[in-house]
Protein backbone atom coordinates (compact mmCIF):
# COMPACT_ATOMS: atom_id res chain seq x y z
CA UNK A 1 0.00 0.00 0.00
CA UNK A 2 2.81 2.37 0.84
CA UNK A 3 4.49 1.77 -2.55
CA UNK A 4 1.19 2.29 -4.36
CA UNK A 5 0.69 5.52 -2.43
CA UNK A 6 4.14 6.74 -3.39
CA UNK A 7 3.59 5.79 -7.03
CA UNK A 8 0.29 7.65 -7.03
CA UNK A 9 1.98 10.62 -5.41
CA UNK A 10 4.63 10.63 -8.15
CA UNK A 11 1.94 10.18 -10.81
CA UNK A 12 -0.04 13.21 -9.59
CA UNK A 13 2.74 15.63 -8.63
CA UNK A 14 2.87 18.91 -10.67
CA UNK A 15 6.42 18.46 -11.86
CA UNK A 16 7.35 15.92 -14.51
CA UNK A 17 9.01 12.63 -13.57
CA UNK A 18 10.83 10.21 -15.88
CA UNK A 19 12.61 6.94 -15.08
CA UNK A 20 14.97 5.61 -17.73
CA UNK A 21 17.37 2.69 -18.08
CA UNK A 22 20.77 3.57 -19.56
CA UNK A 23 21.93 1.63 -22.62
CA UNK A 24 25.70 1.29 -22.73
CA UNK A 25 27.88 0.88 -25.79
CA UNK A 26 30.72 -1.62 -26.30
CA UNK A 27 33.24 0.73 -24.67
CA UNK A 28 31.03 1.18 -21.61
CA UNK A 29 29.87 4.69 -22.41
CA UNK A 30 26.12 5.51 -22.34
CA UNK A 31 24.71 5.67 -25.88
CA UNK A 32 20.95 5.68 -25.28
CA UNK A 33 18.22 5.29 -22.64
CA UNK A 34 14.94 3.38 -22.51
CA UNK A 35 11.96 5.03 -20.84
CA UNK A 36 10.51 2.91 -18.04
CA UNK A 37 8.08 5.37 -16.43
CA UNK A 38 6.60 8.85 -17.03
CA UNK A 39 3.98 10.61 -14.91
CA UNK A 40 0.96 12.69 -15.97
CA UNK A 41 2.81 16.00 -15.76
CA UNK A 42 5.43 14.64 -18.16
CA UNK A 43 2.71 13.55 -20.58
CA UNK A 44 1.28 17.07 -20.41
CA UNK A 45 4.65 18.75 -20.87
CA UNK A 46 5.57 16.62 -23.88
CA UNK A 47 1.98 16.50 -25.24
CA UNK A 48 2.53 12.78 -25.85
CA UNK A 49 0.61 9.77 -24.44
CA UNK A 50 2.76 7.61 -22.18
CA UNK A 51 1.93 4.56 -24.27
CA UNK A 52 3.93 6.12 -27.12
CA UNK A 53 6.90 6.59 -24.78
CA UNK A 54 7.15 3.57 -22.49
CA UNK A 55 9.70 0.87 -23.35
CA UNK A 56 11.08 2.99 -26.19
CA UNK A 57 14.57 4.35 -26.41
CA UNK A 58 15.29 8.01 -26.74
CA UNK A 59 16.75 7.44 -30.22
CA UNK A 60 13.53 5.69 -31.33
CA UNK A 61 11.39 8.57 -30.07
CA UNK A 62 13.75 11.17 -31.56
CA UNK A 63 13.43 9.45 -34.93
CA UNK A 64 9.65 10.01 -34.89
CA UNK A 65 9.71 13.64 -36.00
CA UNK A 66 5.91 13.90 -35.83
CA UNK A 67 5.91 13.65 -32.02
CA UNK A 68 6.51 16.72 -29.91
CA UNK A 69 8.40 14.38 -27.58
CA UNK A 70 10.94 13.87 -30.40
CA UNK A 71 12.62 17.15 -29.51
CA UNK A 72 12.62 16.21 -25.83
CA UNK A 73 14.22 12.87 -26.67
CA UNK A 74 16.91 14.56 -28.78
CA UNK A 75 17.71 16.90 -25.89
CA UNK A 76 17.98 13.85 -23.59
CA UNK A 77 20.38 12.13 -26.03
CA UNK A 78 22.53 15.26 -26.12
CA UNK A 79 22.79 15.19 -22.30
CA UNK A 80 23.32 11.46 -21.64
CA UNK A 81 26.62 12.14 -19.94
CA UNK A 82 25.13 14.68 -17.50
CA UNK A 83 26.36 13.78 -14.07
CA UNK A 84 24.16 12.89 -11.14
CA UNK A 85 22.43 15.85 -9.52
CA UNK A 86 23.23 17.98 -12.52
CA UNK A 87 20.63 19.73 -14.63
CA UNK A 88 19.98 20.99 -18.14
CA UNK A 89 17.31 23.13 -19.77
CA UNK A 90 15.07 22.21 -22.69
CA UNK A 91 13.41 24.98 -24.72
CA UNK A 92 10.16 23.98 -26.37
CA UNK A 93 10.17 26.24 -29.42
CA UNK A 94 6.54 25.44 -30.31
CA UNK A 95 5.11 26.82 -27.08
CA UNK A 96 8.10 29.02 -26.18
CA UNK A 97 8.27 27.19 -22.85
CA UNK A 98 11.38 26.38 -20.84
CA UNK A 99 11.81 23.14 -18.83
CA UNK A 100 14.55 22.28 -16.37
CA UNK A 101 15.69 18.63 -16.09
CA UNK A 102 17.29 17.61 -12.78
CA UNK A 103 19.10 14.27 -13.18
CA UNK A 104 19.53 11.70 -10.39
CA UNK A 105 20.80 8.13 -10.69
CA UNK A 106 19.16 5.75 -8.16
CA UNK A 107 21.14 2.67 -8.94
CA UNK A 108 23.62 1.38 -11.48
CA UNK A 109 22.19 1.81 -14.96
CA UNK A 110 19.03 3.77 -14.00
CA UNK A 111 18.23 7.49 -14.23
CA UNK A 112 15.53 9.53 -12.54
CA UNK A 113 14.72 12.98 -13.89
CA UNK A 114 12.53 15.66 -12.35
CA UNK A 115 11.19 18.17 -14.93
CA UNK A 116 10.14 21.69 -13.89
CA UNK A 117 8.39 24.37 -15.96
CA UNK A 118 10.69 27.39 -15.43
CA UNK A 119 9.20 29.65 -18.12
CA UNK A 120 7.94 32.30 -15.69
CA UNK A 121 11.22 32.26 -13.81
CA UNK A 122 13.16 32.86 -17.05
CA UNK A 123 10.74 35.54 -18.22
CA UNK A 124 11.04 37.37 -14.91
CA UNK A 125 14.81 37.19 -15.21
CA UNK A 126 14.64 38.57 -18.75
CA UNK A 127 12.33 41.39 -17.66
CA UNK A 128 14.63 42.22 -14.76
CA UNK A 129 17.58 42.29 -17.17
CA UNK A 130 15.68 44.58 -19.54
CA UNK A 131 14.84 46.89 -16.65
CA UNK A 132 18.46 46.95 -15.54
CA UNK A 133 19.61 47.54 -19.13
CA UNK A 134 17.08 50.36 -19.52
CA UNK A 135 18.29 51.95 -16.31
CA UNK A 136 21.90 51.63 -17.46
CA UNK A 137 21.00 53.12 -20.83
CA UNK A 138 19.23 56.02 -19.13
CA UNK A 139 22.22 56.77 -16.93
CA UNK A 140 24.55 56.54 -19.93
CA UNK A 141 22.36 59.04 -21.76
CA UNK A 142 21.93 61.19 -18.64
CA UNK A 143 25.68 61.46 -18.22
CA UNK A 144 26.38 61.93 -21.93
CA UNK A 145 24.12 65.01 -22.28
CA UNK A 146 26.26 68.13 -22.89
CA UNK A 147 23.89 70.33 -20.87
CA UNK A 148 24.25 70.34 -17.10
CA UNK A 149 21.36 68.43 -15.49
CA UNK A 150 20.36 68.88 -11.82
CA UNK A 151 17.74 66.99 -9.78
CA UNK A 152 16.63 68.96 -6.72
CA UNK A 153 14.39 68.16 -3.82
CA UNK A 154 11.54 70.52 -2.99
CA UNK A 155 13.89 72.62 -0.86
CA UNK A 156 16.19 73.23 -3.82
CA UNK A 157 18.93 70.90 -2.61
CA UNK A 158 20.92 68.87 -5.12
CA UNK A 159 20.18 65.14 -4.88
CA UNK A 160 21.60 64.11 -8.22
CA UNK A 161 23.46 65.61 -11.18
CA UNK A 162 24.95 64.34 -14.41
CA UNK A 163 28.65 63.94 -15.19
CA UNK A 164 28.68 67.21 -17.15
CA UNK A 165 27.98 69.15 -13.92
CA UNK A 166 31.05 67.75 -12.17
CA UNK A 167 33.25 68.05 -15.28
CA UNK A 168 32.31 71.69 -15.99
CA UNK A 169 32.11 73.00 -12.42
CA UNK A 170 35.00 71.02 -10.91
CA UNK A 171 33.09 69.77 -7.85
CA UNK A 172 32.94 66.19 -6.63
CA UNK A 173 29.59 64.49 -6.15
CA UNK A 174 30.07 64.58 -2.35
CA UNK A 175 30.71 68.34 -2.45
CA UNK A 176 27.34 69.05 -4.10
CA UNK A 177 25.10 66.34 -2.64
CA UNK A 178 22.35 67.85 -0.47
CA UNK A 179 23.77 71.34 -1.06
CA UNK A 180 21.51 74.20 -2.20
CA UNK A 181 21.65 74.77 -5.93
CA UNK A 182 22.25 78.44 -5.14
CA UNK A 183 25.79 77.40 -4.21
CA UNK A 184 26.72 77.36 -7.92
CA UNK A 185 25.35 80.92 -8.50
CA UNK A 186 27.14 84.21 -7.80
CA UNK A 187 26.66 85.16 -4.16
CA UNK A 188 25.43 88.63 -5.03
CA UNK A 189 22.75 87.23 -7.38
CA UNK A 190 21.47 84.22 -5.44
CA UNK A 191 18.28 86.01 -4.34
CA UNK A 192 17.64 87.02 -7.96
CA UNK A 193 18.22 83.43 -9.09
CA UNK A 194 15.75 82.12 -6.49
CA UNK A 195 13.16 84.67 -7.63
CA UNK A 196 13.63 83.59 -11.25
CA UNK A 197 13.15 79.91 -10.33
CA UNK A 198 9.89 80.73 -8.52
CA UNK A 199 8.67 82.71 -11.54
CA UNK A 200 9.52 79.81 -13.86
CA UNK A 201 7.51 77.42 -11.68
CA UNK A 202 4.61 79.90 -11.78
CA UNK A 203 4.82 80.06 -15.58
CA UNK A 204 5.81 83.74 -15.57
CA UNK A 205 9.32 83.25 -16.94
CA UNK A 206 10.75 80.92 -19.58
CA UNK A 207 14.32 80.69 -18.33
CA UNK A 208 16.78 82.13 -15.82
CA UNK A 209 19.65 84.09 -17.43
CA UNK A 210 21.84 84.34 -14.31
CA UNK A 211 25.27 82.73 -14.85
CA UNK A 212 26.71 79.96 -12.67
CA UNK A 213 30.13 79.83 -11.04
CA UNK A 214 32.60 76.93 -11.15
CA UNK A 215 34.61 75.84 -8.13
CA UNK A 216 37.65 77.73 -9.49
CA UNK A 217 35.60 80.95 -9.70
CA UNK A 218 35.06 80.91 -13.48
CA UNK A 219 31.73 82.46 -14.48
CA UNK A 220 29.78 80.56 -17.16
CA UNK A 221 26.99 82.23 -19.16
CA UNK A 222 23.96 79.94 -19.07
CA UNK A 223 20.23 79.67 -19.59
CA UNK A 224 18.54 77.62 -16.87
CA UNK A 225 15.10 76.04 -17.22
CA UNK A 226 13.28 74.34 -14.30
CA UNK A 227 10.37 71.87 -14.41
CA UNK A 228 8.59 69.82 -11.73
CA UNK A 229 8.57 66.00 -11.87
CA UNK A 230 9.19 62.79 -9.91
CA UNK A 231 12.37 60.84 -9.13
CA UNK A 232 12.34 57.54 -7.25
CA UNK A 233 8.65 58.17 -6.55
CA UNK A 234 9.29 61.54 -4.86
CA UNK A 235 8.38 65.03 -6.17
CA UNK A 236 11.49 66.86 -7.43
CA UNK A 237 12.64 69.75 -9.59
CA UNK A 238 14.52 69.08 -12.82
CA UNK A 239 17.00 71.78 -13.80
CA UNK A 240 18.50 71.95 -17.30
CA UNK A 241 21.43 74.37 -17.53
CA UNK A 242 22.60 75.22 -21.05
CA UNK A 243 26.05 76.75 -21.54
CA UNK A 244 25.58 79.72 -23.90
CA UNK A 245 29.11 81.12 -23.63
CA UNK A 246 29.83 80.51 -27.31
CA UNK A 247 26.41 81.86 -28.27
CA UNK A 248 27.04 85.00 -26.21
CA UNK A 249 30.42 85.43 -27.90
CA UNK A 250 28.78 84.94 -31.31
CA UNK A 251 26.08 87.47 -30.47
CA UNK A 252 28.73 89.99 -29.46
CA UNK A 253 30.63 89.38 -32.71
CA UNK A 254 27.40 89.67 -34.68
CA UNK A 255 26.47 92.89 -32.94
CA UNK A 256 29.87 94.38 -33.63
CA UNK A 257 29.78 93.30 -37.30
CA UNK A 258 26.20 94.56 -37.67
CA UNK A 259 26.82 98.01 -36.22
CA UNK A 260 30.24 98.51 -37.84
CA UNK A 261 29.24 97.31 -41.32
CA UNK A 262 29.55 99.78 -44.18
CA UNK A 263 26.37 98.33 -45.71
CA UNK A 264 22.99 99.64 -44.63
CA UNK A 265 21.73 97.00 -42.20
CA UNK A 266 18.33 96.53 -40.57
CA UNK A 267 16.47 93.81 -38.67
CA UNK A 268 12.69 93.56 -38.80
CA UNK A 269 10.05 91.05 -37.71
CA UNK A 270 8.53 89.05 -40.55
CA UNK A 271 5.10 88.90 -38.89
CA UNK A 272 4.42 92.67 -38.77
CA UNK A 273 7.46 94.21 -40.59
CA UNK A 274 8.35 96.24 -37.46
CA UNK A 275 12.00 97.36 -37.55
CA UNK A 276 13.87 96.08 -34.47
CA UNK A 277 17.32 97.52 -35.10
CA UNK A 278 19.39 99.45 -37.66
CA UNK A 279 23.11 100.20 -37.87
CA UNK A 280 25.03 103.46 -38.06
CA UNK A 281 25.48 103.27 -41.84
CA UNK A 282 21.71 103.04 -42.25
CA UNK A 283 21.09 106.10 -40.11
CA UNK A 284 23.81 108.12 -41.85
CA UNK A 285 22.64 107.37 -45.41
CA UNK A 286 18.88 107.50 -44.78
CA UNK A 287 19.02 110.54 -42.48
CA UNK A 288 17.10 109.03 -39.56
CA UNK A 289 18.06 108.49 -35.92
CA UNK A 290 17.69 104.96 -34.52
CA UNK A 291 14.82 106.19 -32.34
CA UNK A 292 12.95 107.45 -35.43
CA UNK A 293 13.25 104.07 -37.16
CA UNK A 294 12.92 101.39 -34.49
CA UNK A 295 9.30 100.39 -33.93
CA UNK A 296 8.23 101.62 -37.37
CA UNK A 297 7.82 99.77 -40.69
CA UNK A 298 9.48 100.61 -44.00
CA UNK A 299 5.98 101.32 -45.34
CA UNK A 300 5.35 103.92 -42.61
CA UNK A 301 8.72 105.54 -43.32
CA UNK A 302 8.09 105.33 -47.11
CA UNK A 303 11.55 103.83 -47.59
CA UNK A 304 10.82 102.24 -50.98
CA UNK A 305 10.17 104.61 -53.89
CA UNK A 306 7.91 101.91 -55.35
CA UNK A 307 6.02 99.90 -52.71
CA UNK A 308 5.62 97.09 -55.27
CA UNK A 309 9.32 96.29 -54.72
CA UNK A 310 8.66 95.66 -51.02
CA UNK A 311 5.63 93.48 -51.78
CA UNK A 312 7.60 91.44 -54.32
CA UNK A 313 10.30 90.73 -51.72
CA UNK A 314 7.72 89.56 -49.17
CA UNK A 315 6.06 87.35 -51.79
CA UNK A 316 9.41 85.77 -52.65
CA UNK A 317 10.07 85.04 -48.98
CA UNK A 318 6.87 82.98 -48.83
CA UNK A 319 8.63 80.22 -50.79
CA UNK A 320 12.32 80.74 -49.99
CA UNK A 321 14.45 81.79 -47.03
CA UNK A 322 16.51 84.44 -48.79
CA UNK A 323 16.56 87.08 -51.52
CA UNK A 324 19.87 88.02 -53.09
CA UNK A 325 21.06 90.83 -55.38
CA UNK A 326 17.61 92.40 -55.75
CA UNK A 327 17.74 96.00 -56.98
CA UNK A 328 15.28 98.60 -55.71
CA UNK A 329 15.17 102.38 -55.36
CA UNK A 330 14.89 103.81 -51.84
CA UNK A 331 14.10 107.26 -50.51
CA UNK A 332 15.87 108.94 -47.58
CA UNK A 333 14.31 111.25 -45.00
CA UNK A 334 15.15 114.34 -47.08
CA UNK A 335 13.68 112.78 -50.25
CA UNK A 336 16.96 111.78 -51.92
CA UNK A 337 16.65 108.71 -54.13
CA UNK A 338 19.28 105.94 -54.07
CA UNK A 339 19.67 102.74 -56.03
CA UNK A 340 20.04 99.89 -53.56
CA UNK A 341 21.27 96.32 -54.04
CA UNK A 342 19.45 94.21 -51.43
CA UNK A 343 20.31 90.89 -49.79
CA UNK A 344 17.69 89.56 -47.36
CA UNK A 345 17.83 86.44 -45.16
CA UNK A 346 15.36 84.90 -42.73
CA UNK A 347 16.63 84.06 -39.24
CA UNK A 348 15.20 83.33 -35.81
CA UNK A 349 15.63 85.74 -32.93
CA UNK A 350 14.07 84.34 -29.77
CA UNK A 351 10.54 83.33 -30.70
CA UNK A 352 10.35 85.67 -33.69
CA UNK A 353 11.13 85.03 -37.36
CA UNK A 354 13.07 88.06 -38.53
CA UNK A 355 14.52 89.56 -41.70
CA UNK A 356 18.16 90.52 -41.89
CA UNK A 357 18.27 93.21 -44.60
CA UNK A 358 21.53 94.40 -46.11
CA UNK A 359 21.60 97.20 -48.70
CA UNK A 360 24.54 98.58 -50.64
CA UNK A 361 24.21 101.96 -52.35
CA UNK A 362 24.95 101.33 -56.03
CA UNK A 363 23.77 104.71 -57.30
CA UNK A 364 27.23 105.80 -58.48
CA UNK A 365 27.93 102.36 -59.89
CA UNK A 366 24.75 102.50 -62.00
CA UNK A 367 25.67 106.00 -63.25
CA UNK A 368 29.07 104.67 -64.35
CA UNK A 369 27.43 101.66 -65.98
CA UNK A 370 25.11 103.95 -67.92
CA UNK A 371 28.09 106.02 -69.05
CA UNK A 372 29.92 102.85 -70.11
CA UNK A 373 26.81 101.66 -71.99
CA UNK A 374 26.58 104.96 -73.86
CA UNK A 375 30.28 104.76 -74.71
CA UNK A 376 29.92 101.13 -75.81
CA UNK A 377 26.95 102.04 -77.99
CA UNK A 378 29.00 104.80 -79.59
CA UNK A 379 31.83 102.33 -80.26
CA UNK A 380 29.35 99.79 -81.62
CA UNK A 381 27.95 102.34 -84.03
CA UNK A 382 31.44 103.28 -85.19
CA UNK A 383 32.41 99.62 -85.62
CA UNK A 384 29.19 98.88 -87.52
CA UNK A 385 29.85 101.78 -89.86
CA UNK A 386 33.40 100.56 -90.43
CA UNK A 387 32.23 96.97 -90.98
CA UNK A 388 29.67 98.26 -93.45
CA UNK A 389 32.39 100.13 -95.35
CA UNK A 390 34.65 97.05 -95.40
CA UNK A 391 31.79 94.75 -96.41
CA UNK A 392 30.78 97.05 -99.22
CA UNK A 393 34.40 97.14 -100.40
CA UNK A 394 34.59 93.35 -100.27
CA UNK A 395 31.35 92.98 -102.21
CA UNK A 396 32.61 95.50 -104.76
CA UNK A 397 35.69 93.33 -105.24
CA UNK A 398 33.50 90.26 -105.72
CA UNK A 399 31.30 92.14 -108.19
CA UNK A 400 34.35 93.24 -110.21
CA UNK A 401 35.59 89.65 -110.37
CA UNK A 402 32.14 88.52 -111.43
CA UNK A 403 32.09 91.07 -114.24
CA UNK A 404 35.29 89.56 -115.63
CA UNK A 405 33.45 86.27 -116.11
CA UNK A 406 30.30 87.87 -117.47
CA UNK A 407 32.29 89.69 -120.13
CA UNK A 408 33.42 86.36 -121.62
CA UNK A 409 30.16 84.41 -121.52
CA UNK A 410 27.28 84.73 -123.99
CA UNK A 411 24.69 83.60 -121.45
CA UNK A 412 25.40 85.30 -118.19
CA UNK A 413 22.50 87.78 -118.17
CA UNK A 414 20.73 86.86 -114.95
CA UNK A 415 22.81 83.70 -114.42
CA UNK A 416 24.80 85.28 -111.59
CA UNK A 417 21.68 86.59 -109.85
CA UNK A 418 19.93 83.20 -110.17
CA UNK A 419 22.93 81.41 -108.61
CA UNK A 420 23.17 83.89 -105.76
CA UNK A 421 19.51 83.46 -104.85
CA UNK A 422 19.53 79.70 -105.51
CA UNK A 423 22.50 79.17 -103.15
CA UNK A 424 20.80 81.24 -100.47
CA UNK A 425 17.52 79.32 -100.74
CA UNK A 426 19.17 75.86 -100.71
CA UNK A 427 21.53 76.81 -97.83
CA UNK A 428 18.59 77.99 -95.73
CA UNK A 429 16.72 74.74 -96.43
CA UNK A 430 19.79 72.64 -95.60
CA UNK A 431 20.30 74.53 -92.31
CA UNK A 432 17.14 72.81 -91.03
CA UNK A 433 19.01 69.47 -91.24
CA UNK A 434 20.35 68.70 -87.74
CA UNK A 435 23.71 67.63 -89.18
CA UNK A 436 24.33 71.08 -90.70
CA UNK A 437 22.65 73.37 -88.14
CA UNK A 438 25.92 74.39 -86.47
CA UNK A 439 27.74 74.92 -89.77
CA UNK A 440 25.16 76.83 -91.81
CA UNK A 441 24.88 80.10 -89.91
CA UNK A 442 23.49 83.42 -91.18
CA UNK A 443 27.11 84.41 -91.89
CA UNK A 444 27.64 81.22 -93.96
CA UNK A 445 24.49 81.98 -96.00
CA UNK A 446 25.65 85.56 -96.64
CA UNK A 447 29.09 84.37 -97.73
CA UNK A 448 27.87 81.67 -100.13
CA UNK A 449 25.31 84.04 -101.63
CA UNK A 450 27.97 86.62 -102.49
CA UNK A 451 30.93 84.27 -103.14
CA UNK A 452 28.92 82.15 -105.59
CA UNK A 453 29.45 84.69 -108.37
CA UNK A 454 33.16 83.78 -108.57
CA UNK A 455 32.61 80.09 -109.33
CA UNK A 456 33.51 80.34 -113.05
CA UNK A 457 36.11 83.10 -112.80
CA UNK A 458 38.68 80.59 -114.07
CA UNK A 459 37.06 80.73 -117.51
CA UNK A 460 39.07 83.92 -118.13
CA UNK A 461 41.91 81.53 -118.89
CA UNK A 462 39.94 79.50 -121.47
CA UNK A 463 40.24 80.33 -125.17
CA UNK A 464 37.19 82.00 -126.72
CA UNK A 465 37.21 79.38 -129.48
CA UNK A 466 36.52 76.73 -126.85
CA UNK A 467 34.43 78.76 -124.38
CA UNK A 468 32.09 80.08 -127.10
CA UNK A 469 32.08 77.01 -129.37
CA UNK A 470 28.47 76.30 -130.45
CA UNK A 471 28.96 72.60 -130.97
CA UNK A 472 30.17 69.66 -128.90
CA UNK A 473 33.72 69.95 -127.50
CA UNK A 474 36.42 67.51 -128.51
CA UNK A 475 38.19 65.42 -125.86
CA UNK A 476 41.22 67.77 -125.91
CA UNK A 477 38.99 70.84 -125.73
CA UNK A 478 37.09 69.37 -122.76
CA UNK A 479 40.36 68.61 -120.96
CA UNK A 480 41.37 72.22 -121.55
CA UNK A 481 38.11 73.60 -120.16
CA UNK A 482 38.49 71.31 -117.10
CA UNK A 483 41.45 73.48 -116.06
CA UNK A 484 39.21 76.48 -115.26
CA UNK A 485 38.58 75.47 -111.55
CA UNK A 486 42.31 75.51 -110.78
CA UNK A 487 42.82 78.73 -112.78
CA UNK A 488 39.95 80.38 -110.93
CA UNK A 489 41.21 79.25 -107.52
CA UNK A 490 44.71 80.56 -108.26
CA UNK A 491 43.35 83.93 -109.40
CA UNK A 492 41.31 84.26 -106.20
CA UNK A 493 44.27 83.20 -104.07
CA UNK A 494 46.24 86.10 -105.52
CA UNK A 495 43.37 88.44 -104.72
CA UNK A 496 43.13 87.03 -101.18
CA UNK A 497 46.87 87.63 -100.75
CA UNK A 498 46.27 91.32 -101.43
CA UNK A 499 43.06 91.41 -99.31
CA UNK A 500 43.77 89.00 -96.42
CA UNK A 501 40.74 88.27 -94.23
CA UNK A 502 38.20 88.86 -96.99
CA UNK A 503 35.66 86.18 -96.02
CA UNK A 504 33.89 86.25 -99.38
CA UNK A 505 37.12 85.67 -101.36
CA UNK A 506 38.04 82.90 -98.90
CA UNK A 507 34.81 80.98 -99.63
CA UNK A 508 35.09 81.91 -103.33
CA UNK A 509 38.36 79.93 -103.51
CA UNK A 510 36.54 76.84 -102.16
CA UNK A 511 33.72 77.20 -104.64
CA UNK A 512 35.85 77.97 -107.70
CA UNK A 513 38.19 75.06 -107.05
CA UNK A 514 35.67 72.36 -106.07
CA UNK A 515 32.29 73.07 -107.72
CA UNK A 516 32.94 70.41 -110.42
CA UNK A 517 33.84 67.68 -107.90
CA UNK A 518 31.26 64.88 -107.54
CA UNK A 519 29.95 63.06 -104.47
CA UNK A 520 31.21 59.68 -105.74
CA UNK A 521 34.71 61.02 -106.52
CA UNK A 522 34.37 61.06 -110.31
CA UNK A 523 34.58 64.85 -110.69
CA UNK A 524 37.51 67.17 -111.32
CA UNK A 525 40.09 68.60 -110.81
CA UNK A 526 41.13 66.47 -107.75
CA UNK A 527 38.52 63.66 -107.67
CA UNK A 528 37.42 64.67 -104.15
CA UNK A 529 34.48 62.73 -102.76
CA UNK A 530 31.75 63.12 -100.15
CA UNK A 531 32.72 65.38 -97.24
CA UNK A 532 36.16 66.05 -98.73
CA UNK A 533 34.25 68.49 -100.95
CA UNK A 534 33.61 71.84 -99.17
CA UNK A 535 29.92 72.24 -98.31
CA UNK A 536 29.81 75.58 -100.12
CA UNK A 537 30.93 73.87 -103.35
CA UNK A 538 28.37 71.05 -102.84
CA UNK A 539 25.54 73.59 -102.62
CA UNK A 540 26.73 75.64 -105.57
CA UNK A 541 27.22 72.51 -107.71
CA UNK A 542 23.56 71.48 -107.55
CA UNK A 543 22.39 75.05 -108.19
CA UNK A 544 24.83 75.43 -111.12
CA UNK A 545 23.71 72.16 -112.76
CA UNK A 546 20.02 73.06 -112.38
CA UNK A 547 20.72 76.48 -113.87
CA UNK A 548 22.59 74.92 -116.80
CA UNK A 549 19.70 72.53 -117.45
CA UNK A 550 17.16 75.36 -117.42
CA UNK A 551 19.31 77.76 -119.55
CA UNK A 552 19.69 78.12 -123.31
CA UNK A 553 23.23 77.33 -124.51
CA UNK A 554 24.85 77.57 -127.97
CA UNK A 555 24.77 73.80 -128.10
CA UNK A 556 21.38 73.07 -126.39
CA UNK A 557 17.84 74.22 -125.75
CA UNK A 558 16.59 74.90 -122.16
CA UNK A 559 14.76 72.14 -120.23
CA UNK A 560 11.61 72.64 -118.19
CA UNK A 561 11.56 72.46 -114.37
CA UNK A 562 10.29 68.89 -114.01
CA UNK A 563 12.74 67.44 -116.56
CA UNK A 564 15.56 69.26 -114.79
CA UNK A 565 14.40 67.93 -111.38
CA UNK A 566 14.32 64.38 -112.75
CA UNK A 567 17.95 64.80 -113.84
CA UNK A 568 18.90 66.12 -110.36
CA UNK A 569 17.21 63.11 -108.73
CA UNK A 570 18.96 60.66 -111.04
CA UNK A 571 22.31 62.12 -109.93
CA UNK A 572 21.49 61.80 -106.17
CA UNK A 573 24.32 59.96 -104.43
CA UNK A 574 26.60 60.03 -107.50
CA UNK A 575 27.02 63.64 -108.56
CA UNK A 576 25.36 65.23 -105.53
CA UNK A 577 25.27 64.81 -101.74
CA UNK A 578 21.91 63.03 -101.04
CA UNK A 579 21.12 65.41 -98.17
CA UNK A 580 21.75 68.46 -100.37
CA UNK A 581 19.40 66.94 -102.98
CA UNK A 582 16.75 66.47 -100.25
CA UNK A 583 17.12 70.13 -99.28
CA UNK A 584 16.85 71.17 -102.95
CA UNK A 585 13.64 69.14 -103.32
CA UNK A 586 12.24 70.67 -100.10
CA UNK A 587 12.51 74.15 -101.61
CA UNK A 588 11.84 73.31 -105.29
CA UNK A 589 8.67 75.42 -105.45
CA UNK A 590 10.66 78.48 -104.36
CA UNK A 591 13.38 77.62 -106.90
CA UNK A 592 10.77 77.17 -109.62
CA UNK A 593 9.24 80.58 -108.84
CA UNK A 594 12.73 82.15 -108.87
CA UNK A 595 13.42 80.85 -112.38
CA UNK A 596 9.99 81.88 -113.60
CA UNK A 597 10.90 85.40 -112.50
CA UNK A 598 14.59 85.63 -113.50
CA UNK A 599 15.09 83.21 -116.38
CA UNK A 600 16.14 85.06 -119.57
Amino acid sequence: MEIEYLLQLVEDMPMGFVKMKIIFGENGDPVDSKILFVNKAMEKFSETNKNELLDKSLSQIAAQGSLKASEWAQTGLNNLTTQRKKSYVHHDAHSNTYYKFVINSADQGSIYALVFDITEEIRHAEENKKALDAMANFYDFFNAVYDMLFILDNDGNIIHANKTVFDRLGYTEAELYKQSVLKVHPKDRQDEALKNVIEMLQGKREYCPIPIVAKNGQTIAVETRVKTGHWDGQPVLFGVVKDISELKASEEKFSKAFHNSGSLMSISRLSDSIIIDVNEAYCKKMGYTREEVIGKTSLELEIFENNEDRLQVLKTLETTSSVHNREARVKSKDGSIYNGLFNIDLFYWGNDTCLMVSMNDITEHIKKEEEVMKYNQLLTNLVNEKVKEITEAQLATISALSNITESRDTDTGSHVERLKEGCRIVAEALSKNERYQQLITPEFISKIQNASVTHDIGKVGIKDSILLKPGKLSADEFEHIKTHPVIGANVLKQVYHNYPGNKYIEMGIEIAESHHEKWDGSGYPYQLKQDQIPLSAQILAICDVYDALRSRKPYKEPLDHQTSMNQILSDKGTHFNPEVVDAFIACEEVIKELYTRLLD
